[in-house]
This record gives C-alpha cells, structure tokens and sequence, in this order.
C-alpha cells in the first residue's frame, strides 16, 4: 500500500470508529458509470455500517481508494450541507460570513471540507430529531443546478478520504 493509500485507509478507517456508514465508490469514471457511483446497491448501508475487514476488501476488489460517507441514522444522524460553487461561484463566502456573523458558537463547531469540484461540504450531527432526506435549498437565479443542497437521509457524499 503506498502513502496516498495508506493516508486515504487511515481517514476512512477514523470514520468508521467514529460511526460513520461507509461504502466504496468509483475514483474515476468506466464504460458504464460516473466517477463517485457505488459499484453494487448500498441500501443495507443506510441500516449498517461496513466492517473495516469488509471494507478494506471492497476497496481492494474494485481496486479504489474512494468512499462515500452515507449521511443519516445509521451515521449518528449526520447530515451534511453541499455548498457546490460551481452552480454559485461565492455562494461558500457568503454563507460562511453570515453563520459566522449570526451563529459564531455553531460555527467553531462546524467540520468543513473541499470537495473535488471546489466546493464545499458542511459536516454536522443532530440530536434533537431524526435527519430529513435530501432538500434543494438555493439556486443562482437562472441556473438549473441546486448551488445548496443538505444530504441526509438516503444520501451520501464523497469522503475526505477520497479527496
């Protein structure tokens, strides 16, 4: 296993243990799918979180380094906001300032990562109620893509560990 592996299995191997739900995804397009689709069905996912054995095996069989993060109940009832600034360029900016400005505690709390378009992923947990599914929340006046989106239950999102 070289170092970008090895970094790749250390991140997915930590969100495991943290209870996160995890499932190997494409790392680059083929034939038949897009990059970041699973390569079998994952709804048993959405009820059970993969052992890091079966896991690690998944990733070797499909020869990919890449997995998704299930958001919902079976991850702690994670839910995820997708800032995809390519619908909206500064739309991140301009969310970021107002959390920070308007919610400064929620905002040390906040986990966020790049993704591989250049926009951004808003990790977070909720304890008060069980996560909705996925909602379109904005769009760019006259663009067709959603620039903000939530992921939770019955959606995934592409790891850090993939990044």
């Amino acid at each position: 296993m070289d170092n970008s592996n090895l970094n790749s299995w250390k991140i997915s191997s930590a969100w495991l243990k943290d209870g996160v739900s995890l499932i190997p995804v494409r790392d680059k397009a083929d034939s038949k799918f897009p990059a970041k689709t699973p390569f079998w069905g994952w709804k048993k996912y959405q009820e059970v979180i993969i052992s890091e054995a079966e896991l690690f095996q998944q990733l070797e069989k499909f020869q990919t380094t890449a997995t998704a993060m299930i958001c919902g109940k079976v991850s702690g009832n994670l839910e995820v906001i997708d800032v995809d600034t390519k619908n909206w360029e500064g739309m991140d900016v301009m969310l970021f300032e107002q959390i920070e400005k308007l919610m400064p505690k929620v905002w040390e709390r906040l986990r966020i990562h790049k993704t591989p378009s250049g926009g951004k992923h808003i990790l977070y947990r909720i304890s008060d109620k069980e996560p909705e599914g996925n909602r379109k929340l904005a769009w760019k006046e006259g663009e067709k893509e959603a620039a903000l989106e939530t992921r939770g239950e019955g959606g995934f999102i592409l790891s850090d560990a993939s990044m």
